[in-house]
């Protein structure tokens, strides 16, 4: 049942997200002092270049197309420049956002405000929503989880009409998505839902828009495959085997087992999951609670695109932790709806010690992470001063052959330690210093804040017969290394037959 609070309970019950704010920005707060990390400056390069030359802010990442990334960090950068700070404060703030409109939406329910702020604050804490609030290069999980809330936050409910402020944001929302990552093609699935348990409308009806939309999905799966670029059977590559994330996921939700990214167990406590979704899914039926159907699209949805891919990182998460969150609340809200007396007022005080314990428990695992967290930033930001120690002595006006000669791997020493906090993956570039920053992105932002140049990377035939200059990354710092072929391919050459890790970089431009 959809019912509209008084609007002097609505404004009462305002006041119950200050704690879970501020208890957020404390829980987060380390973060904000983290530097750029992996793909954080991957990402960071192509919105400074895009600053330069527009075209680029639609350009696709590789494999990927997600523009609306790229338009989040130029605007970023028109503030804060190589600042990380800044950008990590905007993360916090899409975070909290992300939040706030979670809350609003669990006002459709008639969810009094304690059970609203318990739900949000499970996810604004959790080690599993955290990933996307400290790696700004994941800034399109949130966005588009945001795009997602906001959306069933305007749907209409069953006494409503789609009015014309309804319909324009719906249209913006909808219009953005495309932009912001792949999987937003489980739109129509959220339609299908919003429309059966928001607006309770005819499932013909339902299924007659999820379809309409579903058509615009199917054209850009067909696109997404056959006209990107990139590899993309090495990243679906998990087979039907990896589809056991999604109750491996809800034993990790509900601390039966510890994550394991990079392997998908089937076992007791998976099928125990199965059992336990099943259950509250008939419950919801039962009851026809329009929670517990949203709730499940929030889980199940963002896991069918992903399905094939063969880890899971806890920025795969973040959306079906919302859904786990909320199909719970509503099986709970059912179960203590049946109870009367003092039967009702022990089951809420054992739900409300359940919570409490819970979140202990996250504010535990984030205090590790955080640790994790920084030990990652700090292998990063030995690299850059070393990069910094050696701009003196860096040729900006030529091509240079880079090299990397150490076989020092900070990635791998966190792989194999246990972690402070939750499983974590570390995706580590061969080529690149220490196996973290790509070269070019590398000089491009320790160079950005004198002037430049930013650097490209160019394959050996790109290369031409212009002067060049050779530099190679030891360990503890860079050195100079003579340009003894007449060429810089065939200086390329010479390193990689030792063997050496060799890229190519020259100015963008030039």
């Amino acid at each position: 049942m959809i019912l509209k609070l008084p609007a002097r309970v609505q404004n009462r019950a305002w006041l119950w997200l200050v704690p879970v704010f501020l208890l957020t920005i404390y829980v987060h707060a380390p973060s904000l002092y983290m530097g750029f990390t992996g793909d954080d400056f991957d990402w960071w390069q192509l919105a400074r270049m895009g600053l330069e030359e527009p075209s680029l802010l639609l350009a696709d990442a590789g494999t990927f197309y997600r523009p609306g990334n790229t338009w989040s960090l130029a605007l970023d950068y028109l503030l804060f420049g190589t600042q990380p700070v800044g950008y990590h404060v905007t993360n916090l703030l899409l975070h909290l956002t992300c939040g706030l409109s979670l809350w609003v939406l669990l006002g459709r329910f008639s969810l009094p405000a304690s059970a609203r702020s318990a739900v949000t604050v499970l996810w604004l804490c959790s080690p599993y929503s955290l990933q996307p609030v400290q790696w700004i290069c994941f800034r399109f999980d949130p966005l588009l989880l945001l795009s997602w809330l906001t959306l069933a936050c305007l749907w209409p409910g069953p006494e409503q009409r789609w009015s014309r402020a309804r319909f324009a944001g719906a249209l913006v929302l909808t219009g953005l998505m495309p932009f912001l990552k792949e999987t937003w093609v489980i739109l129509p699935g959220f339609i299908f839902c919003f429309d059966l348990c928001l607006s309770r409308a005819p499932l013909r009806k339902a299924l007659y828009r999820s379809a309409l939309a579903g058509l615009a999905a199917l054209v850009y799966v067909v696109i997404y495959f056959f006209a990107f670029p990139g590899d993309k059977d090495s990243y679906y590559s998990g087979g039907l085997k990896a589809a056991a994330k999604i109750p491996h996921a809800w034993a990790v939700f509900s601390s039966l087992t510890t994550l394991q990214p990079s392997e998908f167990p089937f076992g007791a406590i998976e099928a125990f999951s199965l059992l336990i979704i099943g259950a509250l899914v008939w419950l919801g039926w039962r009851c026809r609670s329009s929670l517990m159907g949203v709730g499940l699209a929030f889980f199940l949805l963002p896991f069918l695109p992903i399905l094939p891919v063969d880890f899971l990182p806890t920025r795969y998460t973040t959306a079906p932790l919302v859904g786990f969150l909320m199909m719970n609340c509503a099986g709970i809200r059912e179960l203590i709806a049946a109870l009367k007396g003092r039967q009702r007022r022990v089951s809420l005080g054992v739900v409300t010690a359940l919570v409490l314990l819970v979140l202990a428990a996250n504010l535990s695992w984030l205090q590790g992470d955080m640790v994790d967290a920084r030990l990652f930033s700090d292998a990063h930001a030995r690299l850059l001063a070393e990069t910094r120690a050696f701009l003196p002595y860096l040729p900006r006006d030529r091509l240079i052959v880079a090299i990397r000669l150490e076989n020092d791997n900070p990635l791998v020493e966190l792989a194999a330690r246990d972690p402070y906090g939750i499983p974590k993956l570390y995706y580590q570039r061969q080529y690149a210093p220490y196996g973290l920053i790509s070269w070019s992105t590398l000089l491009s932002y320790t160079l950005d804040p004198l002037g430049g140049p930013l650097y490209v990377e160019v394959q050996p035939d790109e290369a031409g017969d212009s002067n060049y200059a050779v530099i190679g990354h030891v360990r503890g710092g860079f050195v100079q290394l003579p340009a003894e072929a007449p060429t810089a391919r065939e200086a390329a050459a010479a390193w990689r037959s030792r063997p050496a890790y060799v890229r190519l970089v020259k100015p963008w431009g030039k």
